[in-house]
């Protein structure tokens, strides 16, 4: 009797609906990892994963070598002690001859954690339950856990900030004194870069107030309630942010030029050329677009360039939020101002690193997290007004341009393959905003085939990141760590 009324709960069946659709892409995406003859690490652009983050873990595996962790990447490297983040503890749990198993295992958590988390956010400021699962899957399968996750720290990132938004929007609906510096605290000692928590607590800051009807009341509140929260989870996170500052400050790193901010500055506030913007639009469709692995032929190499895919239907529905509330005109057109700037000027993704570098990798979350939370508002004007001929057909016509533009701007061309990938889904969801444009389905049947279009597309079109043209570990792979390395 408990646990029928459990899954009679809205709640439970929502959640438990985004997780069973995660289990099911996840089981069509990765199965070749899942059934061990394949490990999820790479010799090609994802090299890292085999050379530097499996040694390390095989030598966290080991409790006695916590105290004596070494690392590179902190200063000009030392001893840093090493406190275990829980995902941290996953991949070393079947112990230093497991590290390599246990990587898709550390993979999918963070997969899961991150698609929860921004179901749950997405649930806070969304009020229907079905378009909170369906952005989620949305953000469980987007282009940056496919290119960039394969990575351990963006993929990170990817599971940490979705939990942080969660945090501080469960507290503009209910104020509490725990969620916010938990969340910031649990981001700190997963290892996600702090500094970069910071700007983007301040970027969301700014969407509060553009988003509400009074902002100076909703910047006073920020101000004097949620930015305190802040800063208490940065006091927890002490033990780990602490060494890391010391460890910096004696670093040449940050006195060197990458960290001359004057030095850039001439470059910072300039616009970008033509051929870093159509590569920016080009990653609204994936990254693969341009080429996978070290094949990729984008802006830099396959993690620092753009890519902020989310799915095609986010980008065909988007424009229907003009039919909303003013608040909701509002909200577009701020998301779409501050997508432009982003695209046109690099300072404002300079800023993410202490315009220190120049990537896109953090960016692109943010990016793709700001087009999903503009979709998840769309789809709700959608299930209470429909869908907008109009707004439809201006869409369809100016993401043709757009691909028209790819096509005939950028050299070499983009991938054809992708683009037939593409082409299928873009039918498919075209043709079910027709049938609701004139009227032929209604909502509900609207929500489960989006929910099964948008899993499909991110098996089908995430497939290429993974297997195509990459040089995956494999049993027979000759191991880097018989040599004394690790020791």
């Amino acid at each position: 009797m408990y646990l029928t009324a459990v899954l009679r709960d809205d709640r439970i069946r929502g959640w438990a609906l985004l997780v069973a659709v995660q289990a099911v892409v996840s089981l069509a995406l990765f199965h070749e990892f899942l059934g061990g003859g394949k490990y999820f690490a790479y010799l090609d652009v994802g090299a890292d994963t085999y050379a530097l983050f499996v040694p390390q873990l095989i030598h966290y595996a080991s409790p006695s070598n916590w105290a004596s962790a070494w690392s590179f990447n902190i200063g000009l490297g030392g001893v840093a002690p090493l406190i275990p983040s829980p995902f941290t503890l996953l991949g070393i749990a079947g112990g230093p001859e497991h590290v390599l198993d246990m990587r898709i295992w550390v993979y999918l958590a963070k997969i899961f954690v991150g698609g929860t988390a921004f179901y749950g956010f997405a649930l806070t400021i969304a009020a229907r339950r079905e378009i909170s699962v369906i952005v989620g899957v949305a953000y469980s399968f987007c282009g940056y856990i496919a290119t960039d996750g394969q990575w351990d720290t963006p993929a990170t990132e990817f599971a940490t900030y979705p939990v942080i938004l969660w945090a501080l929007a469960r507290h503009a609906r209910s104020p509490s004194a725990w969620p916010i510096p938990l969340s910031i605290a649990f981001t700190a000692y997963c290892g996600v870069f702090m500094f970069s928590v910071g700007v983007f607590i301040a970027y969301v800051i700014l969407a509060a107030c553009i988003a509400s009807d009074r902002p100076l009341a909703t910047a006073k509140t920020w101000l004097t309630s949620v930015l305190p929260l802040c800063a208490i989870g940065f006091m927890i996170s002490a033990p780990v942010l602490l060494p890391t500052i010391f460890q910096l400050a004696g670093s040449s790193r940050v006195t060197g030029m990458q960290a001359d901010f004057f030095g850039r500055f001439p470059d910072l506030f300039s616009l970008n050329d033509s051929t870093t913007v159509l590569v920016e639009l080009a990653g609204l469709f994936h990254k693969n677009m341009l080429g996978v692995g070290n094949r990729h032929f984008g802006w830099m190499n396959y993690l620092e360039s753009p890519g902020f895919y989310v799915g095609l239907l986010p980008l065909l529905v988007i424009p229907q939020l003009w039919r909303g509330t003013s608040g909701d005109r509002r909200v577009l057109v701020a998301g779409s101002a501050t997508l432009a700037l982003f695209m046109l000027i690099p300072a404002i993704r300079y800023i993410a690193f202490g315009f220190g570098l120049d990537y896109f990798r953090i960016n692109n979350l943010w990016v793709s997290m700001l087009l999903l939370v503009l979709f998840a508002k769309a789809l709700d004007v959608i299930a209470r007004q429909g869908v907008d001929r109009l707004i439809l057909g201006g869409t369809v016509l100016a993401l043709s341009f757009m691909l028209w533009q790819l096509q005939t701007e950028l050299y070499p061309r983009p991938s054809l393959e992708h683009e037939m990938r593409l082409a299928v889904f873009a039918a498919s969801e075209l043709a079910l905003l027709a049938l609701v444009a004139w009227h032929r389905a209604r909502w509900p049947l609207f929500a489960v085939a989006s929910l099964i279009l948008v899993a499909g597309e991110a098996t089908v079109v995430n497939y290429p990141s993974y297997f195509s043209k990459r040089q995956i570990v494999t049993r027979e792979t000759s191991g880097y760590y018989n040599d004394g390395t690790v020791e």
